[in-house]
Order: structure tokens, then sequence, then C-alpha cells
């Protein structure tokens, strides 16, 4: 039997997606930083549900589910965090959804390690956006 992907089916799977993502993030942050990685520098496997929803059903569900992990990102972390975690989520969801479209037919195992080649300049690109602290 074929699943027709309708409206409410891909808004309860966004809505599932980003719990997915959530409980990863939440986890992720359970695992204690490398002594090589820059502070607040995560693995990034909340990314494994932005993926599935960018495959499955295209850029706008994978942004949401970006949209939603990082806003819990900020409520958990803080803003430093949020803007972390939301510039390397819609980077890395835009390089994931190009790369579907590019390779669509190709086996999903190189599009898992591009990924991370660009980690390194979405985190500085970040930190460079993001104002100075303010101290009163």
């Amino acid at each position: 039997m074929k699943i027709t992907k309708t409206k409410s089916y891909k808004a309860a799977f966004t809505g599932i997606a980003a719990a997915v993502a959530i409980t990863l993030s939440f986890l992720e942050g359970l695992i204690p930083t490398a002594a090589f990685m820059p502070p607040g520098a995560k693995a990034g496997f909340s990314n494994i549900a932005v993926m599935f929803a960018a495959s499955e059903f295209g850029l706008i569900p994978a942004l949401s589910v970006t949209l939603l992990k990082s806003l819990f990102v900020f409520l958990t972390r803080g803003a430093t965090a949020f803007f972390m975690s939301l510039a390397g989520g819609v980077l890395s969801t835009l390089v994931m959804y190009l790369l579907f479209l590019s390779y669509c037919r190709c086996e999903r195992f190189s599009i898992h390690q591009t990924i991370p080649n660009q980690s390194v300049s979405k985190k500085a690109g970040a930190a460079f956006l993001q104002p100075l602290p303010v101290h009163f």
C-alpha cells in the first residue's frame, strides 16, 4: 500500500522529526567535548533527523526541523549556542538539500561525508556574525 504524502502527513512527520532532533540534541549535550574541539562545538547527531526530512519531504520541512531544534538549544543553552546551532543547521540543511538534488540516485554515504567538511566554516561564520557581549 502506497502512503500519500498529504499536508497533514508532512506536518505530523515534521513534528516527529523535530522531536527526534531535539532528543538527539539533548543527548549530544551530555557528551563532553574533546580537548581538540572548540568550546560549544558538538558532533551534530541531531542532523540525522534533518537529513531524513530533507530527503523525504524537501527543504521547507527540513528547515522547520532545524529551526525547532535551534529554539530548543536556545531554551537549554542560551543565545550563543542558539546562533551557533541556527547558523550551522541552516547551512548544513542547504548543503544537504543541494546535494540531494544533484545526487539523488547516488549513495547517501557520500553526502554524509560532505557535511562535516563545511562544519568549521559555519561555526567561524556564526561566531563572527554574533554581536559582542555587553557587560554591565
